[in-house]
């Protein structure tokens, strides 16, 4: 009984369901190749707007993972799973609406009750504060038959642990929420980060680890607008 009743409890303690319709537009739909848990690579598409205030994604990769911690044996509801995420940079919330069979479920959830604590540094105050840094390399990359620059993107307080990234500025996307965001999250010690001025208005084409491990790569890119309003539920234009 009590694996059928954790995944349940586990669901309804993070549901914060909304009372009012929200509307938002997207510009673009980009498919990422990623690596895959076993040999090979997956797809991954997420579609966002200009602002870089939203992201969008209803991938089969994240609606299978889901249900196998919901329903774990059984494999026709893990098949026919489908989800809609919606990010918002800004409130750092997600609302996802997940459907299997007759099941459905609207989930409404903070990303910071599911990251754990860091540890403070007992430097001084002013190491506490750190830069967001982004630099040119010297390295280029080929992505989608295009040619594009590599930039290394770190924060002062961790610069062993870099990101390289290509950005397509051809494609206007204000990427800076959306990099502070991640660096913030993912930041070793408990710290200020501060924003930066800009870094990029481009779409991401390519992202490499600190070892130069390819995390994802842009296959297509796809200038479409669609509308999401959500409530209980998403309805998709």
């Amino acid at each position: 009984m009590t694996k059928f009743f954790t995944p349940i409890l586990i669901l309804l303690f993070v549901i914060n369901v909304t009372s009012q319709s929200t509307i938002v537009n997207l510009d673009y739909t980009v498919s990422y190749e990623i690596p895959s848990v076993k040999k090979g690579k997956d797809t991954l598409s997420i579609s966002f707007d200009k602002d870089g205030k939203f992201l969008f994604t209803d991938t089969n990769i994240l609606a299978k993972d889901l249900a196998r911690k919901v329903f774990r044996t059984n494999q026709a509801l893990i098949n026919n799973s489908k989800i809609n995420l919606l990010f918002d940079v800004e409130k750092e919330l997600a609302y996802i609406n997940f459907n299997s069979g007759q099941n459905h479920m609207f989930l409404q959830m903070d990303i910071n009750s599911f990251l754990p604590s860091k540890p403070v540094k007992q430097d001084s105050i002013e190491s506490k504060e750190v830069q967001l840094i982004s630099k040119q390399t010297d390295e280029k990359v080929w992505v989608m038959n295009s040619e594009y620059k590599l930039y290394e993107i770190y924060t002062s307080g961790e610069v062993e642990q870099p990101v390289y990234v290509a950005f397509d500025e051809s494609n206007s996307f204000n990427i800076n929420n959306l990099l502070y965001l991640f660096f913030e999250k993912l930041a070793l010690t408990e710290s200020t980060l501060l924003k930066p001025k800009s870094i990029s208005k481009g779409i991401i084409m390519q992202i490499k680890n600190h070892k130069g491990d390819v995390i994802l790569t842009a296959v297509n890119i796809l200038k479409q607008h669609k509308k999401i309003e959500f409530n209980h539920s998403f309805t998709i234009d």
